[in-house]
């Protein structure tokens, strides 16, 4: 059961807040990945409205009825919100989803989703129960509220402070694991990606590799996507993944390996500059024959210049293997008359394309 020093006196419920968090992760990936940016009490089942995006949310403590029965309970949140629950005892890891929103609903829309509202739950009074709402925003409205019908009651309300008690103890306060620093990040451009590869050692059992780039605009780091790590014996990894949207301009990286505990160990900042390829001009336009691909910002290195449909599919790809001052000439001559597009890509800059309309 959770220790004693863990449970608060009743009157309020614990509200943590996870900041930032733009990639598309899992409860537990980020509850276990990190101590919450921000730590707040509520004197009611419930969280502020339209506070801020991109932000996760753990309200957690004890719930402690006045009457021994079965009691139901309800949610409403904006996005997905889950409520779990100890109907045993005090134990956090003893517990069950009992509601889910896989979506989103309105501050007052209780019916929207089928498992919105629990079954009947057994509780006994003055015993305390842990209980647990999750809850990820995506962008838009934001909001999340827990109801309950008591056994004495046909209507629901609001869960109040009155038999709420809040989690008092340190963040994931539980046995730590070892975790290996991922050592020799490399970030490397990929045609328009960035690729990430690190490695890392034993201990990583039950751990996590967050991947993070640093927000220019806040001066930190963001988490950006996450690695399941390797479990299965003593060696050294090699782990490879892909920022499929990096910024323009110089994009720093680094690998966070996280133990339970919250704890945490850094890779070194790895650097990679993404520039835009707005200086390609492609002539004539319209054209019967050809093109003419300048690449003058990509003198001295290698290109591809692909020639694809207004739906995408790509025609054909042409390898320049060393730019020079000399224009790159694409034969269009087999084309029916149309509108084409002419992409070049280049590691370590951002896709351009231009369009192009051949006439016969």
């Amino acid at each position: 059961s959770t220790p004693q020093n863990c449970i608060g006196s009743l009157g309020s419920i614990r509200r943590e807040k996870w900041h930032n968090v733009t990639a598309d992760l899992s409860f537990n990936t980020v509850f276990n990945g990190s101590a919450p940016t921000g730590v707040y009490t509520e004197t009611k089942f419930k969280a502020p409205s339209n506070i801020a995006d991109y932000y996760f949310t753990r309200m957690r403590g004890f719930i402690r009825p006045t009457a021994s029965g079965n009691y139901r309970f309800q949610i409403t949140g904006d996005d997905r919100t889950e409520l779990w629950i100890n109907s045993a005892g005090t134990s956090s890891t003893n517990i069950v989803k009992i509601c889910d929103i896989t979506g989103f609903t309105g501050e007052h829309e209780t019916s929207k989703y089928s498992t919105q509202t629990s079954g009947n739950v057994y509780l006994q009074a003055n015993k305390d129960y842990y209980i647990e709402l999750r809850h990820r925003e995506w962008t838009g409205a934001d909001h999340f509220n827990v109801r309950w019908r008591t056994p004495s009651s046909s209507s629901y309300v609001t869960i109040p402070g009155s038999v709420l008690k809040p989690w008092t103890c340190a963040y994931n306060a539980t046995q730590a694991l070892a975790a290996a620093q991922p050592v020799s990040l490399q970030a490397s451009p990929d045609n328009n990606k960035v690729m990430l590869q690190w490695s890392a050692a034993q201990g990583m059992s039950n751990n996590v590799f967050l991947v993070e780039r640093l927000n220019t605009e806040t001066n930190e780091f963001d988490i950006i996507g996450s690695v399941e790590p390797q479990q299965d014996d003593d060696f050294a990894h090699m782990y490879t993944t892909y920022d499929n949207q990096p910024d323009l301009g110089e994009n720093a990286y680094r690998v966070r390996a996280v133990r339970h505990d919250g704890s945490d160990v850094m890779s070194p900042i790895a650097k990679v500059l993404f520039t835009d390829l707005s200086g390609v001009t492609v002539f004539p336009n319209p054209t019967r024959e050809y093109v003419e691909v300048a690449l003058t910002p990509l003198l001295g290195r290698s290109a591809q210049v692909l020639v694809s449909e207004v739906t995408g599919r790509v025609l054909f790809t042409q390898d320049v293997l060393e730019v020079t001052e000399q224009p790159e000439r694409v034969d269009l001559n087999g084309l029916p008359e149309g509108t084409y597009f002419i992409t070049v890509r280049a590691d370590g800059f951002r896709d351009v394309v231009r369009p192009v309309v051949v006439r016969r």
